[in-house]
Order: structure tokens, then sequence, then C-alpha cells
């Protein structure tokens, strides 16, 4: 990489703006009060500071991702703030992809089929972003091969300065590699799940089976955390569901469908609903036990990635041990212990509705992998 001088481009004002951010984002909650209102403020000011001139990738490497260029030294500045990252990788995918040709030409496509008051087809979607080669795996690896390249790179020298600006927010856990028009587009709209007719239709015949097998085949179905209101809408007006959409209103997104405005325990209550639906639970926060917990409930549905606490709590949520799980402290003696995942405790047992799983595509997927999110079905009792 060319020589720039030092301080030609610190931003000091942008500089502090992040070092606050730092600060605010450390032991946040994802829908905390600092959180949610003073990082928008923040990363607005970082925003503003960098444009999007040719010099913006100088500025972003220059005083936010390697400043020294020693990337184990640099990387304590970013790497273990997931905000932060989520905002290096919206920058740097918007400022590749954004207002290209394709992407405003996809833009055009998907308003058109808007106006038509339908969502697009799988084949239309793949069609406008040119990602007809992604085809879904069952080989998570994939989506870490350059990554893990890079990782290897590392352990011989881990001076950058000869590494793209890609390079270093992939190694960083950025998730840009592979990526183009389809992520810089669903990040700009705030959308995790993309919606096709395929989708939808496979997702409520897989309701509408649940609730046969719970013996309540017009039962009410609640969405939790329904967002903009989306996925209730075309579930009830396409799938025929019996379907009420609630969400806390914490995260403020503004609705394009009715939203009943209740958090999740006051949403249940109120509707006494046979299955719950719950799509991208945000990032280590667990709703499950209230729903697990309702007399109502016999079945829950969740959406989006699964396992890692991407998505909900490892444990908590989905079942996987981690640390704190299976270490249990009696006195002075340290034992490890195979616990009984909280959804068996209470009666649930879990599968894939793999029929759903097959059709989603969602923001984090990319040309090297397409999988990340799948569709899991949590039953009340063994399903018949």
């Amino acid at each position: 990489m060319k020589s720039i001088p030092r301080g030609l481009f610190d931003g000091p004002f942008a500089s502090g703006a992040l070092h606050t951010l730092r600060f605010v984002m450390h032991g946040a909650t994802p829908d905390s009060t600092m959180s949610m209102r003073v990082a928008p403020f923040l990363f607005g000011i970082v925003k503003s500071y960098l444009g999007g001139d040719e010099m913006a990738e100088v500025k972003v490497r220059r005083n936010f991702v390697a400043p020294t260029e020693r990337f184990h030294e640099d990387s304590k500045l970013w790497v273990p703030h997931d905000r932060i990252k989520a905002f290096l990788r919206k920058w740097y995918i918007d400022q590749k992809y954004r207002g290209s040709e394709r992407y405003i030409i996809a833009a055009r496509g998907l308003r058109a089929i808007a106006e038509e008051q339908r969502l697009p087809k799988r084949f239309e979607l793949n069609a406008l972003f040119g990602i007809e080669h992604w085809q879904r795996s069952n080989t998570p690896e994939n989506e870490f091969l350059k990554k893990n390249e890079l990782e290897n790179k590392l352990v011989m020298n881990d001076e950058t300065s000869s590494w793209t600006l890609e390079d270093i927010l992939e190694v960083g856990g950025g998730c840009v590699y592979g990526r183009n028009e389809f992520n810089s587009y669903v990040e700009n709209h705030g959308i995790y799940e993309a919606l096709t007719t395929e989708f939808i239709d496979a997702l409520a015949d897989e309701c509408h089976s649940v609730l046969a097998s719970c013996f309540a085949k017009d039962a009410l179905c609640l969405e939790v955390g329904a967002g903009d209101g989306s996925l209730s809408y075309y579930l009830r007006e396409r799938g025929g569901l019996n379907i009420i959409a609630s969400d806390s209103g914490a995260w403020r997104i503004p609705p394009k469908f009715p939203i009943e405005y209740l958090n999740a325990s006051s949403a249940i209550k109120k509707y006494n609903p046979a299955l719950i639906l719950c799509s991208w639970m945000p990032s280590g926060v667990d709703l499950t036990k209230v729903f697990r917990d309702a007399p109502s409930v016999q079945a829950y549905i969740l959406l989006g990635e699964i396992d890692d606490g991407a998505c909900g709590h490892p444990w908590l949520t989905w079942g996987v041990p981690t640390t704190s799980s299976i270490v249990q402290k009696n006195n002075t003696e340290i034992t490890t212990t195979t616990p009984v995942a909280p959804y068996i405790a209470d009666g649930f047992t879990r599968s894939e509705l793999c029929k759903v799983s097959k059709h989603q595509i969602s923001r984090y997927d990319c040309e090297t992998f397409l999988g990340n999110s799948h569709t899991v079905l949590f039953s009340r009792g063994s399903r018949n």
C-alpha cells in the first residue's frame, strides 16, 4: 500500500466518536437505551467524516482498522465490538456495491414487484442480483475459507500493510468476502430474511401442519419480534394463516403492516396462541422460556441463525452447551456434567423444517456459503 503521511486523515473528532462507541458498547445490550440512542448518533459522526470519496478507505484504515498495520494490536480497537464490526461491514459493502448499475436495476425491479402487491419469486431475486450460482450448502466451513486462509498468514506475520482493506475486515470477522449487491440491498432495507413466494408458501404449509398435529387447526398464531410486520402479513394474506404480529417496539422499526406493540410476555397473555413464530431473535437474548411457560403454546418456530448465539442464546434457546452451562462448582471441586437442555427439560422436542430452510436466504449469506438461516420447530411432546 502506498505510504500516506500520518495525521493527514487523523479525523480526531471521528476517532473520538469511535473511542466513545467502544465505551458505550462495552457491556451494553442491543436494546439498551445507551446502545439504541447514543450509538447511532456516534456512528453518524463517523460516517459523515468518512464520506464517499476515494480516500474513504484510507480513512477507515488509518483511523479505525489498521493504524499500526499490526493486526494483533490493531484488532483490539474493533474486533471485540460487534456493533462496530457491523457498522464497518455495512459501510464497506455499501462503498463497494451500493449505487452500482446492478444495485439500481435490482432496486427498481423489486419496487415494481412490490407495486404489483406480491413477493418476488426466487428466480427473480436470483436474476436481479446475479446470485443464481449461490447454492444452499450444508458445509458452513465454506463461509470461512478466506478467513481461515488469512488467519494462517497471520501466524507467520501479522503485518498487514500489503493487505487489502477487505482482507483485514474479513480476518477480523467482518464477513465481507464473497458478498455483492444483494447484501448491500438487504442491509439498507433492514432485511434479515429475504421473503420469497417459495419461502412463504413452505412456511405457511408447515405452520398449518403443526397446528393440525396439535389438534388446533384453526388456532391463533402469534409472531413475536415481528419488526415491520411483513412476515405475518404474507403468511396471513398468501398462506391463509390466522396470525397476529407483535413487537416490543424497542428497535423502533417503522411498520409496513399492522403491528400489536406488546412485549412477548404481554402478547402471549393477551392472545393465548397455540403456535409462536420468532424470526431472528436478538443475539444473546432468550425469549423461548416465556413461550414454553405459556400453557396455550403447543409449539414455536424459530427462524434465523442457529446454535451459536447469533440469534438467541446458545444454551437457553438452542440447548447447545457453553462453558457456563456445563461447569458446576461444588465447594472447592469443579466438575463437568452433561446437563439437560432447557427445552427438553420443559418437555419440548426440536426438529429442523428442511422444506422451509431450503428456500431461505439471509443478509449474511454469500457466494461461498448460502445456508446461514434455518427454520426450526420446537414442539410440546413428540410431533405425530
